[in-house]
Formats: structure tokens, C-alpha cells, sequence
């Protein structure tokens, strides 16, 4: 079905190839996932296999890749690319309609399928990934993990040879994921699928087969059995698990937010309604919920980034929404979910003293920090426009840029997302050090084994509202049974 031959590929201006020497061969029907960790090339890799390197995306390509026996280098791309469904890592990217039922239907109205039959694979993936609810909504105003669900659902209804998707399932809650696992294992039987991702956790239950990239080539293909919890711990160069050593919090509030309602501006229904809590000083405060239940919005408007309908926040007993924003940073950073919404200067050093300039500090400061960061991130080359970087890496600069800030409360909106598991090893231990040091955290996360080790407290919001909450350690199992529902 597809196969590389010594393939290599370099981005303009690289001076190294980011894949190199790539020999692969994937089977009809066959499940394959691709792992590896941050910049080891596996999007790269993904983007070869489907034609989209070299005929949309510039740069040196050697070696072959054959699709279907074509070899993308010699055919033009609507000879193979019908055939191929791709998921990106990041849904906005393929979104094309103002409306959520519009987009199930869009590529199939485009191949001149009849009507009767679009409904049909609309009807089917609509019941499939639970999109009934959505359907009027702008695909703009969803929630990333309804974003991700629908992306998914767009592409399905194609009935594809080939899936391609690229980390499918990194903004869904466990027990969206839990259904897209489902989903496709229905499918796969007719299917070539290829997965690129760092969640090991569910690669055992999907794949047939696993490749690892590291140092931009091939250093593991074989069965899931054979990849064990320790080899793909050596792999990555990451220790197990540190248990729970966080520090004690205080009991002043630190932040308060005090009966917080927001509705967007397109929606007849409230995203938050009447919420209330607390962050005491040192607390490190974890925020979980099915997909869409205002978990984000709330972090934006703990931010002053949207302006709240009704309630308020408040940061050491100063309202949020009349801070400026020097002082407001000295408090506070955030960590967007998707990096691509926090990098817009042309240069790592750029961007990460970008903020530290703003805050008036010495160039003396600006340095330290900047080399402190640099340390965590380790990129190399500080001149390297950020835009350049895989989705991990920018996800990792922003991180950096928040923490080289140093405010006094962070943020975090799904830290994890597009992060291999050795950073995840280093930022949970970084976060821990922190944390002993007196540092606030707020965290939003999908992942309950990373809320379980990392929390004090947990908020659970559903439909806007919060409807649990209580110390990790005496509600993280409720929290478990309701996405295992």
C-alpha cells in the first residue's frame, strides 16, 4: 500500500535533513503507529507518506515514496490523494465552512456523492462521535476536543483507503477517546491506518505494528508487545514516575473568582454559569470535565482575555479585568492550549524576551533568563523562527516564555498536549520543584494520571457548572468512573 526507499527530507534553509534515510513498508489494511519525541520527525514522516511532501510543502526530498505503486515525486497529487484521509494535529487548519453540519458535508458534496447519500455518512458519523449537539455551531467556536471530534467525523464520512492522522486524539477527553478507539477499530479492518503520536497508552490497543523515530531515523519496528514500558522509557531517556512530593499550600486565596457566567457572542447557551472558587497561595488546583464544559474559557477569563457577563476575578484582592499588563504579568502567565496562539515574534530569543522587555528589567536580567530558558528548552539555535518548529516544539517554547516570566500564579491549559513523554517526565518534575518552592498552579488536563500526581484539588465542570470538587486524593476516583462510563 505504501513504502519509502532511503527517504530524506531537509526544509528550506536546513542544513540538516529533519527524517533521513527512512526504509518503511506499510501493508493493506494494515494499523501502523508512528512515536517518538518532539522533533524526531514523525509529522515530517506523515506528510511524505501521504504526497503532501513534496507537492504543497517545499524543501529537498531524496529516496521515494510509492502510494498505491505511484511514486509521489513523479505523479501529481489527485492521483493518489483521494484515496488518503488526513487528520493534522491541529483541527483549525482544516476547517473550511461556518457550521459544524456543513463541514461533515463538505468533501463529500465536493466528490458529487448524491444527497441521499450524504446524509447517510453524515447520519452515521454524527451518531458515531456524539455530534448531534454541535451541529448548528461554527466549528471556530468549539472547544478543542469538539474541534478534534469533528475534524475526525469530517474525514471518515470520506470512507478513505488511508487514514493518516496525525496525534488524532490528544484534545479528547478519556472518554471521547475511549470512543474513537472504538471507532476505529470498527474501521480499521477496511483500513490502512497510520497514527502519529506520543500516547503509548493507547497504541497497544490499535496498532498492529510499531515504529519508533528518533534522531531522525528508524530505531524501532515491531509488534506493541514487544515495546515494553522500560524499553520505551530507555528510548526516551526519561526516569518512572516520581510519586507525588508536592509542596503543602497555604491557606490565604491567592486568586478568587467569584460567580463567573460567560456566553460567546454565537451561542444560545451559557459556556460558564455562576462559578465559583478559590486557589490558595502555593495550591496547585486541577480542573477537569468532559469535552466543551468551559474548562479553557474559564482560563481565559481567569486571564482577563475575555471580559466576563457577569462575576468577577480577582489576583491578591485586585480585579483582573482592570490590571495593566505589566502588573497583571508579574502575577500571572497562562499557557494556551494551542501554541500557534502565543508565538508571533521571528525568533526563539525574540519570543522569549519578548515579555521580560515589558516588564522593564535590566539586560543583564533579560540574558539570565533567556539563558535559564534556553537550558530547558534546549533548541540550539536561538536565531530559528519558532513558526519552524513541530507543534511540540512550539508548545515547549511557549512554556518556556511563561516560565522565564516568572509571575507568581501559572495557568496551564493542557500542558501535555503535543508533548513526548520525556518532556512530560521533566515538566512534571519541574513543576513539582516549583510547586515545593511556593509557585500556584492552575491546570486543565484530560489526563487523570497526570491531575492524580500533580494536584491538591480538584474542580470538576460539566455543562458550565461546577458539580464536583475536593481534595485529588478523595475524588480522583469518581472522576475516573464517570469517563469510564
Amino acid at each position: 500500500m505504501i513504502h519509502t526507499e532511503d527517504l530524506s527530507f531537509w526544509y528550506p534553509v536546513a542544513d540538516a535533513p529533519t527524517i533521513s534515510q527512512i526504509n518503511l513498508k506499510i501493508e493493506t489494511n494494515e494499523t501502523i503507529a508512528i512515536v517518538g519525541p518532539n522533533g524526531s520527525g514523525k509529522t515530517t514522516l506523515g506528510y511524505c507518506l501521504c504526497g503532501v511532501i513534496p507537492h504543497l510543502i517545499n524543501g529537498k526530498m531524496e529516496g521515494e515514496v510509492f502510494v498505491d505503486g505511484k511514486d509521489t515525486k513523479k505523479h501529481p497529487l489527485e492521483d493518489f490523494i483521494s484515496n488518503i484521509g488526513i487528520i493534522f494535529q491541529n483541527p483549525d487548519a482544516q476547517f473550511v465552512t461556518l457550521r459544524v453540519k456543513d463541514e461533515l458535508a463538505f468533501g463529500l458534496e465536493n466528490v458529487y456523492l448524491p444527497q441521499e447519500e450524504i446524509d447517510k455518512r453524515v447520519t452515521e458519523v454524527v451518531k458515531h462521535f456524539g455530534l448531534s449537539e454541535l451541529l448548528n455551531g461554527a466549528p471556530q467556536d468549539l472547544s478543542m476536543g469538539q474541534k478534534q471530534k469533528v475534524a475526525l467525523a469530517s474525514v471518515i464520512a470520506m470512507k478513505p483507503k488511508i487514514l493518516l492522522l496525525d496525534e488524532p486524539a490528544s484534545t479528547l477527553d478519556p472518554r471521547g477517546r475511549k470512543k474513537f478507539l472504538e471507532v476505529i477499530n470498527e474501521l480499521k479492518k477496511d483500513l490502512t491506518v497510520v497514527l502519529l503520536t506520543h500516547n503509548f497508552d493507547y497504541v497497544k490497543s490499535i496498532a498492529d505494528r510499531v515504529v519508533v523515530l528518533h534522531n531522525k531515523t528508524i530505531k524501532f519496528d515491531g509488534t506493541p508487545d514487544l515495546l515494553t514500558k522500560k524499553e520505551v522509557l530507555r528510548l526516551f531517556d526519561v526516569d518512572e514516575r516520581e510519586i507525588n512530593n508536592l509542596g503543602t499550600p497555604g491557606t490565604n486565596p491567592f486568586s478568587r473568582v467569584e460567580h463567573l457566567s460567560y456566553k460567546y457572542s454565537r451561542s444560545h447557551e451559557l459556556t460558564l454559569d455562576d462559578v465559583s472558587f478559590v486557589v490558595n497561595e502555593g495550591e496547585v488546583l486541577g480542573i477537569v470535565g468532559p469535552n466543551g464544559s468551559g474548562k479553557s474559557t474559564l482560563l481565559l477569563l481567569m486571564h482577563g482575555l475575555l471580559k466576563t457577563n457577569r462575576g468577577r476575578v480577582l489576583i491578591d484582592g485586585k480585579n483582573v479585568a482592570k490590571m495593566e499588563f505589566p502588573d497583571l504579568a508579574r502575577k500571572q502567565g497562562i499557557l494556551f492550549q494551542n501554541p500557534t496562539h502565543q508565538i508571533f515574534t521571528s525568533s526563539i530569543k525574540e519570543e522569549l524576551s519578548f515579555g521580560l522587555k515589558n516588564l522593564g528589567l535590566s539586560e543583564g536580567e533579560i540574558e539570565n533568563r533567556i539563558a535559564l530558558a534556553s537550558d530547558f528548552i534546549k533548541f540550539g539555535d536561538l536565531a530559528k523562527d519558532p513558526h519552524s518548529l513541530s507543534y511540540g516544539q512550539r508548545k515547549l517554547l511557549s512554556l518556556a516564555t511563561v516560565l522565564a516570566m516568572n509571575p507568581e500564579i501559572i495557568l496551564l491549559d493542557e500542558p501535555e498536549l503535543g508533548m513526548d513523554i520525556g518532556f512530560m517526565n521533566k515538566f512534571e518534575k519541574l513543576l513539582l520543584k516549583l510547586n515545593r518552592s511556593g509557585k500556584t498552579f492552575v491546570v486543565v488536563s484530560h489526563d487523570l494520571d497526570l491531575i492524580e500526581n500533580l494536584t491538591h484539588r480538584i474542580i470538576f465542570l460539566d455543562k458550565g457548572k461546577i458539580t464536583d470538587k475536593g481534595k485529588t486524593k478523595q475524588i480522583i476516583g469518581k472522576v475516573r468512573d464517570y469517563f469510564d462510563q
